[in-house]
């Protein structure tokens, strides 16, 4: 996911394109059946937000909310829009000269979230919890995780400690222990909206799996099931500390001691949430509502 794509110029955005100029016209016929849509679902207004530089696909947050909501959402700068959301699908994000200027007039969502490492998760998550899920692999005795620094890589592995040489482009982490009752190890995706939860998915995983993208079974809980509320607090405090508005984090809680540990961030969310409609319609309802609630209805 977080790699350079090649975006070409269509009518009303640029988008991300595989293939040729076909998809770029499918892609911006869709744009324009939605906005014909919403312009008269609104009473004959045109809303929009411009998120920029990237356009997101039809699985991501943004895009299923402002869908919701009746809102255009494109990445050429129109005439009027209520908001902008940063959208740039790096690690390190590189594109933000012009939406710091945007921001001297008008609202930016996750301005400032310019890094998601997995070293800068580490880094404001000891900050603010006062622990690491980091070893030291050149002491650390027994078995570690090692995965890749940039974000959407999925090239974890299990390796033996201590060793001879670290590689500056990965992490060295803990196991954290998290099976259940099925032997599958646990992981929480929490959705975060300022300071607000939009809804918590806990997703299951044959060990095996443990590194792929996709999950064997999930379900929708409240946050409140499975976190303290100083937890909750503290991880309010993180998404602060790490100017994160508007995204998702990864959490899983080990066995052997019981604390919990933020293993990864994502400020373009693509709500991976299975194959449940249930479970979709609340969550999008549910983005849809806070985000409005947050960021147009307050302003």
């Amino acid at each position: 996911m977080y790699f350079i794509k090649k975006y070409k110029k269509g009518i009303f955005n640029k988008y991300s394109a595989k293939k040729d100029k076909i998809d770029i016209f499918l892609k911006d016929t869709s744009y324009l059946i939605r906005k014909i849509y919403f312009f008269f679902a609104n009473g004959f207004k045109n809303k929009n937000i411009l998120i920029y530089p990237h356009y997101p696909g039809r699985k991501a947050g943004m895009f299923q909310l402002a869908k919701k909501l009746n809102y255009n959402l494109t990445n050429k700068i129109p005439k009027k829009y209520e908001l902008a959301v940063y959208w740039e699908y790096e690690t390190f994000r590189k594109e933000f000269e012009l939406i710091d200027k945007i921001s001297k007039h008008k609202k930016v969502i996750n301005l400032k979230s310019r890094d998601i490492s997995k070293k800068k998760v580490d880094e404001v998550f000891t900050k603010i919890f006062g622990y690491s899920s980091l070893v030291n692999p050149l002491e650390f005795e027994g078995k570690c995780v090692k995965k890749g620094d940039i974000n959407g890589l999925h090239n974890g592995q299990i390796i033996t400690c201590p060793i001879e040489k670290t590689d500056e482009n990965y992490i060295y982490q803990r196991i954290i222990e998290t099976t259940n009752e099925e032997n599958m190890t646990t992981e929480v995706r929490v959705a975060i909206i300022n300071d607000k939860i939009p809804y918590c998915l806990m997703k299951h995983k044959t060990k095996d799996d443990l590194f792929s993208v996709g999950f064997n079974k999930s379900k929708l809980i409240n946050e409140e099931d499975f976190f303290t509320k100083e937890e909750i607090q503290l991880i309010l405090k993180f998404c602060k500390e790490f100017n994160f508005e508007f995204g998702e984090l990864d959490i899983m809680r080990d066995d052997n001691n019981g604390k919990i540990y933020i293993i990864d961030t994502n400020n373009t969310p693509q709500q991976r949430l299975g194959k449940d409609k249930n479970t979709k319609k609340t969550v999008y309802n549910n983005l849809a509502k806070i985000f409005k609630e947050e960021f147009i209805s307050s302003r």
